[in-house]
């Protein structure tokens, strides 16, 4: 009876493991879900990068945010393709800023390249503004989670390697 017991106590353990290692790969999914998944699209003007004799030129393109990348492309004409989708990658280190001449306009900028957009109303910038700072944000704490990650991992790393000195 109590060789039955045993067994059992070990088939629950195995189980709440299982069970433990199964929630954790999900809430993983999860994450890696929600960073993907569409966050907001729409008609924005993007600043072109050439000068035009009375200042710069403003395209219309539809803008998709999709976890930290912004996709862009024309809107089509009638009669034609839209064309390709270009991608613009934000990293940890994407700053975006209210700071420009135009009215609802904003800079997003990762290094070298920035995005200069305008939105139609101060409303949809303020809205645009929001979900970018979002992702960022999302993007900045699933950074310090994995530096958190790999601190770990290297200080297991150091007590195997003191233990084979022994």
């Amino acid at each position: 009876h109590d060789n039955v017991r045993a067994e059992f106590e070990a088939y629950k353990k195995q189980q709440e493991e299982a069970m433990s290692d199964a929630i954790a790969k999900m809430e993983e999914y999860k994450a890696i879900v929600q960073q993907v998944h569409t966050k907001k699209h729409g008609l924005l003007r993007k600043q072109t990068r050439k000068k035009r004799m009375f200042g710069q030129a403003w395209h219309v393109k539809h803008f998709t945010l999709v976890g930290a990348t912004l996709l862009h492309k024309d809107v089509p004409k009638e009669g034609k393709p839209a064309g390709p989708e270009k991608a613009f990658q934000m990293t940890v280190d994407t700053t975006i800023s209210q700071e420009h001449t135009e009215k609802f306009a904003f800079v997003v900028k990762t290094g070298d390249n920035e995005l200069v957009l305008k939105a139609l109303d101060q409303a949809e910038m303020d809205d645009w503004v929001k979900e970018i700072t979002a992702s960022l944000a999302a993007m900045q704490t699933s950074s310090s989670d994995e530096r958190a990650q790999l601190a770990q991992l290297a200080s297991l790393g150091s007590g195997a390697a003191e233990e084979d000195d022994e």
